[in-house]
This record gives structure tokens, C-alpha cells and sequence, in this order.
């Protein structure tokens, strides 16, 4: 998303973000596992804010692929040094485990911004 920035030392931009993410385990088996998720808000390319949430997938049925829609709820933040100029702002999120397992997959995600000129 961007956002043009005329006068930085008097302009906040607010930022909401959610994700909504899908694990499916990709073992033959069902088996419960723990993953690291990194969801991150970077500015101009350069993280601004980051979470690192450990999350733990229970595997249900008997095939071990079945899967679990999550949402990641809102992350509200307020940019109080933003560039001059254009800003471009990224909502990224990573699977950071180790593991092959589980696979996953974004289902929707949203980023707005508001923009405070003081």
C-alpha cells in the first residue's frame, strides 16, 4: 500500500492489518505440531514491527491432512516517522518453523492506512 507523505514531522499513519491463514498438515500420519508464524509490517522494505507467535496445529480425522483456518487478529500500529514521499507499506507473514509440517497457506489478508496530518 502506499501513502505519500508531504510533511513528516507533522503526519502519523495509522495501520490495521489481519490475516486469515490456513495449516494443513502434510505428514502421512495425523500428528500434532507446534510452528513459528512471523507476521511482520514493513515500511519502504524495512521492518517497522514484527510478531512471532508459536501456534500449535492438533491434527483431527484419520488421513493427517485435514486442515484449520485461523485469524490472525487485528495488528494495529501508528507510523510516527514516516519518509517524505511516497511510503510503501507490506504486510508479510512467514511460516519461520523448521518443520515440513504443517503446510501453510494465506487466505485473505487486509492492510489499510490512515493517514493524521497534525
Amino acid at each position: 500500500m502506499d501513502v505519500c507523505v508531504k510533511y513528516p514531522h507533522k503526519t502519523q499513519v495509522s495501520l490495521d492489518s489481519m490475516v486469515q491463514m490456513g495449516a494443513q498438515a502434510t505428514l502421512q500420519l495425523p500428528t500434532d505440531v507446534t510452528f513459528l508464524f512471523e507476521y511482520e509490517l514493513l515500511r519502504n522494505g524495512d521492518p517497522i514491527a514484527m510478531i512471532t507467535d508459536e501456534m500449535d496445529y492438533r491434527a483431527v480425522g484419520t488421513s493427517g491432512i485435514n486442515g484449520r483456518h485461523m485469524n490472525f487478529p487485528n495488528f494495529p500500529l501508528v507510523d510516527d516517522s514516516p519518509d517524505l514521499g511516497m511510503n510503501t507499506y507490506v504486510l508479510r507473514c512467514t511460516n519461520s518453523s523448521n518443520q515440513p509440517s504443517p503446510l501453510i497457506t494465506i487466505g485473505s489478508r487486509s492492510l489499510k492506512a490512515t493517514v493524521f496530518e497534525c
